[in-house]
């Protein structure tokens, strides 16, 4: 009984960087597609990653909250809470303009984005069989 509610504890985690579920359904099961949409989103992360650190570094608030909100949009495709719910805290601060907060935020951001990547690249790895054959 422990190791099931271990093992239940370990998918919901899992889910909180990368619901790999939803996101396989809300690309009608099409591997070929999710791959490239994942590929779109690797590479356009260290530009949206970039600004944001330059908001942050110059106290730019509004920059802040545009960007962190485009890049909420693009992760909330991935379907990454965790990632997704840090990126509102970041608009959210912009938004308030709380930039003393952004520091922290900004760092707790990076760790779940990195974990997100890391995420994905596991689920492109295991699923690589499936757009074979593009």
């Amino acid at each position: 009984m422990r190791a099931d509610a271990s093992h239940e504890a370990e998918q919901l985690a899992a889910a909180d960087i990368l619901d790999s579920r939803r996101l396989t359904a809300n690309h009608a099961d099409d591997m070929a597609l999710l791959a490239e949409v994942i590929e779109l989103f690797n590479n356009s992360s260290p530009g949206y990653l970039s600004d944001i650190r330059d908001a942050v570094a110059r106290g730019d608030s509004r920059k802040l909250q545009q960007t962190a909100r485009k890049f909420r949009g693009a992760v909330g495709n991935l379907c990454a809470t965790a990632t997704a719910e840090a990126m509102q805290l970041l608009e959210a601060i912009g938004r308030a303009n709380r930039m003393a907060e952004a520091d922290d935020e900004l760092a707790a951001a990076e760790s779940e984005l990195a974990r997100l990547q890391q995420a994905l690249a596991e689920f492109v790895h295991s699923n690589a069989s499936g757009t074979s054959g593009r």
